[in-house]
């Protein structure tokens, strides 16, 4: 995190259990540095998997809005078992409407 807040632009993280203390040790750095925190865009990488019927969405949508308000800019994902269900029609309609809010 100390190169990231010298030097990056963006930092790519994983939605772990420690990703809030993660920010806070990219924040920390920043602080020291003499870097606005707020320069450095976030993403995570976040595989979105609404169930075949859409019985996972508002567990999708809990975990989007609470990544939203650590300040990540933008999911990278992959959609899981997209052959076997409706996942981008349940995504198109029932998610990022939604998360498009956050």
């Amino acid at each position: 995190m100390r190169l990231v807040a010298r030097y990056a632009q963006a930092c790519s993280l994983f939605p772990t259990p420690d990703l809030e203390h993660e920010l806070d040790l990219l924040r920390g750095h920043c602080h020291a540095g003499g870097r606005e925190y707020d320069q450095i865009e976030k993403t995570v990488m976040y595989p979105l998997n609404p169930g075949p019927n859409g019985e996972n969405v508002d567990a999708v949508l809990v975990e989007l809005q609470r990544l939203a308000r650590l300040g990540i800019s933008y999911v990278h994902s992959r959609v899981t078992d997209v052959a076997l269900s409706r996942p981008p029609e349940l995504l198109g309609e029932r998610v990022i409407p939604v998360a498009a809010e956050f």
